[in-house]
């Protein structure tokens, strides 16, 4: 059953519009609840109002004191629906998760969005292949600033088309070492597509499928210019991936699971000649948030896990280099207004095998448009 269907059972009670509730942009997407609401108001409005006056015509000279009861009537079944229907319909489903959470998207209204993150992380150690933890205090420095700059435009309803610009400076010190570098991260772009768009049934979450390219514009580790690795910058390689994601709320709770995989392509190292292929990567992620201040503040939790298999040397499997990665972050979005959005996260990648540990914080500002 869809939403839509739903809340077409509603049009007895519904035509006059709610004068707490606040329309968005049309949309004929069912995805967003209070744009149905809307529709339906508005069509059944103008239904009963061709039929008063119709009926004042004949019978309101008569008797002025019935069609006043009739119009109190009604007026006060429209009430007692907007306070039952107001809480779901303010929901907005489509909307909870669209940058509190991990990649972001569109709403439903939206034609596109751009924005701006920054963050800075640190190192604070690094796990070994057989489990132990070495702590970075006192010893090496390894720290990092990075901006992004990010746009997503919408192809056709159920279709987004997403690209991603790093830029990124590096910091590093060990003994009396300094070291400082930059360059361009790798650049990426996605394409998504939404199965089923939150929102669309009843009772079924939405379904989401993502494939993405990444350009080897990074600078890889034997790329490096300087002897502590500052100028790392990326991956460097050129390197596909396909994700699902699915999504459901629970007004005002919504929860959402991302799984993907990511594949490298192989590379010839400048250093050695060798030919090296990175392992391909396994990546789930759980999130679950919270909007506690209606239509303004959203507050997400995320835990998630990475595993990369071990990479080969001229088809030649190195063991001991495949790698892990448990990681946790806390989000927020502070909607400024219908078009801008403010976000926060911090996160930690706190566990592992062949991975450092690394604390991280992020703010940036994104700008939709419709």
């Amino acid at each position: 059953m869809r939403a839509s269907d739903a809340s077409q059972s509603h049009t007895t009670t519904a035509s006059l519009s709610c004068p707490h509730t606040q329309t968005s942009p049309s949309t004929s997407r069912a995805e967003h609840p209070r744009t149905a609401w809307s529709s339906i108001a508005r069509a059944t409005y103008a239904q009963r109002t061709d039929h008063r006056a119709s009926w004042r015509s004949t019978s309101a000279a008569e008797d002025p004191r019935t069609a006043a009861r009739t119009e109190w009537g009604l007026t006060r079944t429209v009430l007692i629906a907007c306070v039952l229907v107001a809480p779901a319909a303010h929901a907005a489903a489509c909307c909870l998760s669209v940058s509190v959470v991990g990649t972001g998207r569109l709403t439903a209204w939206e034609a596109g969005a751009a924005g701006i993150n920054s963050s800075f992380s640190r190192a604070t150690g690094r796990w070994t292949s057989s489990g132990t933890w070495r702590s970075f205090e006192g010893t090496l420095l390894e720290d990092e600033l990075r901006f992004e700059a990010w746009g997503i435009v919408r192809l056709a309803d159920a279709w987004q088309l997403s690209a991603r610009v790093p830029w990124v400076v590096g910091f590093r010190a060990a003994g009396d070492e300094r070291s400082v570098g930059t360059g361009p991260g790798d650049v990426s772009a996605a394409i998504r597509w939404e199965a089923i768009p939150l929102g669309t049934y009843l009772h079924v979450p939405g379904f989401a499928f993502t494939l993405g390219v990444a350009g080897p514009t990074g600078r890889r580790p034997e790329q490096s210019t300087d002897a502590l690795g500052a100028s790392v910058t990326g991956r460097g390689v050129f390197a596909g991936s396909f994700g699902v994601t699915v999504e459901e709320t629970w007004s005002p709770w919504f929860a959402r699971l991302d799984a993907g995989v990511l594949v490298a392509a192989p590379f010839r190292r400048v250093d050695t000649g060798a030919t090296q292929w990175l392992g391909p990567a396994l990546q789930a992620a759980l999130s679950g948030g919270r909007e506690v201040w209606r239509e303004k503040l959203v507050l997400a939790l995320s835990v998630r896990a990475e595993h990369e298999l071990a990479y080969s040397l001229d088809g030649v499997a190195m063991s001991g280099t495949a790698a892990t990665t448990f990681g946790a972050s806390a989000s927020a979005a502070w909607k400024v207004n219908s078009h801008w959005t403010v976000t926060a996260a911090f996160t930690a990648d706190a566990f592992g095998l062949n991975r450092e540990t690394r604390l991280a914080g992020t703010l940036g500002v994104r700008h939709g448009f419709f």
